[in-house]
């Protein structure tokens, strides 16, 4: 069959959008596997109007409006396939995410470690919670309205399921980019790397015991935060041996990441309903530069093999006793590197996994009914939002 065309449409440039929409664009194009086109926010009515009528499938990210859905039934009545792609569990999205504004359902109440409770999120003040559950409602209706929703674990291609048929295409990174570099600082310091989001305020506060003792049992620890780090979390550790930096989009991102100069990385998560909807995207990052981490014992991270590609703590103690053994024993951090890296390289670089996008967007071209050879009129009046 001749390449299909398909058109991404990234609504921000954040990380989930990077990885999800637009590296596999780029990697589509790169590796002459598809016609690629990427929507502009800036582009023109006109210009999104032609660049559809020359696409076969069109792909959007975690997306919904009143009126999207009727928007897409015209789209498909043109001979066009959807594609939804949903990289995170809406409905039980974190309290500490800024998602929650949006689609959060409840109230929520945060409870300081000093014992104080904070309102976080109050019906009529900060949050409409019949809004948020009308939007829920609308997202629903656009999973229904699309041809395919694709996901990055099983355990999303099951919730999504109820909706429509998924096809799960998890993240991967790229090794044209991510290099096993070393960078060294000229100090006597340990350095434990961490990467992420205000939304990981739970996960990080789920480690601040284990890091306090940490601190006690190494003279030469440093904690590297990047992205995020809550005063609550580091308020009783030594200020000097504490390396804050600010959130790095891509392309700086990777770049920022080797020149951190961690010796090994840690990401813990609260057992919530939320983490179950996550992927194993940070131990792929640290990994493909050979930065041996402790992940937790939780069902994302089940490829992750304790003690060859990396360490797997499943409570308070196991994380002070997995961070103390990599940062005592080097040898033990060599080879976990090595190995990490290995595994990368085999499953999880995007030149090698991009196939799978290619194969999904063909299957649902061919797999289904023959396309609606409808006049282009039919999407001339589309304007997409």
């Amino acid at each position: 069959m001749d390449k299909l065309g398909v058109l991404f449409f990234p609504f921000d440039l954040g990380g989930s959008t990077f990885y999800r929409l637009l590296q596999p664009a780029q990697k589509l194009n790169q590796h002459g596997l598809c016609h690629v086109g990427i929507a502009q926010p800036s582009d023109s009515t006109e210009a999104r109007y032609e660049a559809i009528k020359v696409s076969d499938v069109l792909v959007f990210y975690s997306s919904a409006s009143p009126q999207m859905a009727d928007q897409f039934h015209h789209i498909k009545q043109a001979g066009k396939k959807i594609v939804m792609d949903m990289n995170d569990d809406i409905f039980n999205v974190s309290p500490y995410s800024i998602h929650y504004r949006t689609l959060g359902t409840k109230e929520a109440i945060h409870c300081s470690p000093e014992g104080e409770f904070i309102k976080m999120w109050e019906d009529g003040e900060n949050i409409d919670i019949e809004q948020n559950k009308k939007n829920l409602e609308e997202q629903k209706e656009v999973l229904r309205s699309v041809d395919l929703i694709t996901v990055t674990t099983p355990y999303l291609a099951n919730i999504y399921s109820e909706f429509n048929q998924t096809a799960v295409l998890p993240d991967m990174v790229d090794l044209e980019v991510f290099k096993s570099l070393w960078v060294t600082y000229p100090e006597n310091a340990f350095r434990l790397g961490w990467r992420g989001g205000e939304s990981h305020y739970e996960d990080l506060m789920y480690a601040r015991e284990p890091l306090e003792r940490l601190f006690q049992a190494h003279a030469n620890l440093k904690l590297i935060m990047s992205g995020f780090c809550p005063k609550s979390l580091t308020k009783n550790m030594p200020q000097e041996r504490i390396e804050v930096y600010p959130f790095f989009g891509h392309p700086t991102f990777e770049w920022h990441l080797m020149a951190l100069g961690c010796h090994m990385s840690f990401y813990p998560w609260a057992d919530i309903a939320f983490n179950a909807g996550k992927n194993n995207l940070c131990w792929q990052q640290w990994s493909a530069i050979e930065v041996p981490g402790v992940y937790p014992a939780m069902e994302p991270y089940q490829n992750v093999i304790h003690g060859e590609t990396g360490l797997i703590a499943g409570s308070k103690e196991g994380w002070f006793e997995c961070i103390n053994k990599l940062t005592r024993d080097k040898p033990l951090r060599r080879r976990i590197a090595r190995q990490a890296r290995r595994e990368v390289e085999e499953k999880w670089d995007i030149n090698r996994g991009i196939e799978l996008w290619k194969g999904a967007y063909e299957n649902l071209w061919t797999s289904l009914k023959s396309p609606i050879q409808t006049a282009a009129s039919e999407v001339s009046s589309v304007v997409l939002h």
